[in-house]
């Protein structure tokens, strides 16, 4: 989905016709080097998670809601899972669908994502 349409319905358009020919929007989806134009790749959105997710586990909160596009979502499951760069890029995250993360406290922390 892109601005309430599908693929199929705007890979016509010419205002959009950037997003699906120029490599520099292209790349930046399936690359962890690629920034996006004007933004950054997975590896700085990566980086900056793994700052956040360090910092809000030191919390010991005992609930927390994180809403979030999807590059970002990638990289927490990236990081909470431990996946590779090909893993995460595979990672299908579906609009509006809830992923639950649990935080066991059984002597370790260990993380369980649903």
């Amino acid at each position: 989905m892109f601005e309430g349409c599908g693929v199929d319905d705007i890979r016509g358009c010419i205002q959009y016709k950037k997003y699906f020919e120029n490599h520099e929007y292209m790349n930046f989806r399936h690359d962890f080097i690629q920034k996006a134009p004007g933004g950054e790749s997975y590896t700085d959105v990566c980086n900056r998670v793994n700052k956040f997710l360090s910092e809000l586990l030191a919390m010991n909160y005992k609930k927390v809601a994180i809403v979030s596009h999807m590059c970002t979502i990638r990289c927490i499951l990236k990081i909470l899972k431990s996946l590779t760069e090909e893993e995460t890029l595979a990672l299908k995250i579906n609009q509006c669908e809830p992923i639950v993360v649990y935080r066991m406290f059984n002597g370790i922390g260990n993380i369980m994502v649903q």
